[in-house]
């Protein structure tokens, strides 16, 4: 997590007009993969069936996915096993980890990997605040992907009460400057809210939008003239209309599949840059020279359609089911990370580089410990309780 964009991207910038979705594997890879797999080995975390087959299911959707892939180079492949593997193995880690320990013990390792992200964050940012873009991002991130992070670690703290770290957090997720991850925490946090009366529910929001207001006024008066383009841009009424050009891009793949130029089982995992290069879809350059391409779909449903196909839906009914059955049994977080997760994921897709995986699958691991931990008690006292009332 405090590796530097170089150490883990070559040049430190991701580099997108290909085939497909590079993996960037490296060295942190098999730190990351054998320490988890010794975890396991060695009874330390104990890996359950289901777990194991979720893991199957996954590679089964991605390699049926490759099927119909005409591309020469088959680098794709280890690609898509790397990235797939590197969520696989934290997902089922935190999982593990939830059920050894609890909740509450398991989540400060995402605390202290926030931490750590968030520090390399103040870094990045004191160094190129003022000369590139005044957008808060952690290395090796994108300020979109940072956004949603620190999104959820706000809904994490203010489940927990934990008001000093959630006021700094916010000041992470505002200076990313993601408009959705913004809008997604202020619904969440009334969702969250719903049986309050309406005058506190009102002032937690009032709160938040203060701090907004106070955030931008002092940024226009001191954040220099590259602040002021960022404000511009984000306040841009012809930009929030369409979306910052994703309607364009969602036009096009909706384009893609009433052409029937998708397969059934989708055009291979992680390869939906191979439609845009073919698409040939580009958009004028934010500073008017040239044409910029964009790295993928702004939508995990548009990305995994057509990366997957028809399988693409058995993700989205797991998430849109963890999201329901967190709400249904008010399991927060949890609920706060899978609807957060699946609602910025649909506007901006942001699940491909290496940190991202990592950060997104400890949280979604997490969240699925929780909740499986809530619904076993629930079971449990059910059973009790029915056995309490046959003995009278």
């Amino acid at each position: 997590m405090g590796l530097k964009s170089t150490t883990i991207i070559p040049g430190g910038v991701h580099e997108f007009n290909g085939v497909y979705h590079p993996a960037y594997m490296g060295w942190y890879d098999f730190v990351l993969g054998y320490a988890i797999i010794f975890s396991f080995a060695t009874g330390g975390l104990k890996l359950e069936l289901k777990d194991f087959l979720f893991g199957i299911i996954g590679l089964f959707i991605i390699s049926t996915s490759w099927i119909s892939s005409y591309q020469e180079d088959r680098m794709f492949i280890l690609a898509g096993l790397v990235c797939f593997f590197r969520f696989l193995l934290v997902f089922v880690f935190a999982k593990a980890f939830v059920r050894k320990l609890g909740y509450q013990t398991a989540e400060s390792i995402l605390i202290f990997v926030y931490a750590i992200v968030a520090a390399s964050a103040i870094l990045w940012y004191s160094l190129q605040f003022g000369a590139v873009q005044n957008r808060m991002a952690a290395s090796a991130m994108t300020p979109a992907s940072f956004g949603q992070v620190s999104g959820i670690m706000c809904l994490v703290f203010y489940t927990r009460k934990y008001y000093l770290a959630l006021f700094f957090s916010f000041i992470f997720l505002f200076l990313s400057f993601s408009r959705t991850s913004l809008l997604l925490f202020l619904i969440l946090i009334v969702v969250q809210n719903r049986r309050l009366i309406p005058l506190n529910l009102i002032k937690y929001v009032v709160i938040f939008v203060l701090l907004t207001i106070v955030g931008i006024t002092a940024l226009q008066k001191y954040g220099g003239q590259e602040t002021q383009v960022v404000l511009k841009s984000r306040f841009s009424t012809e930009e929030v209309s369409h979306l910052n050009g994703r309607t364009d891009i969602w036009t096009n793949a909706i384009e893609l599949l009433k052409g029937g130029q998708i397969p059934l089982t989708g055009v291979g995992f992680d390869m939906s840059p191979s439609l845009i290069r073919e698409s040939n879809l580009k958009f004028p350059s934010s500073d008017g020279v040239g044409y910029s391409v964009p790295p993928h779909y702004h939508s995990i449903v548009i990305e995994y359609i057509l990366s997957l196909g028809i399988f693409a839906f058995v993700i989205f009914f797991y998430l849109i089911s963890k999201i329901w059955q967190a709400f249904q049994r008010n399991c927060s977080p949890a609920f706060f990370i899978f609807a957060f997760f699946t609602l910025a994921q649909a506007m901006d897709y942001t699940i491909f580089p290496p940190k991202e995986i990592i950060i997104f699958a400890l949280m979604l691991g997490l969240a699925e410990g929780q909740l499986s931990c809530q619904i076993n008690s629930q079971s449990q006292i059910a059973e009790v309780e029915k056995e309490v009332e046959n003995v009278r």
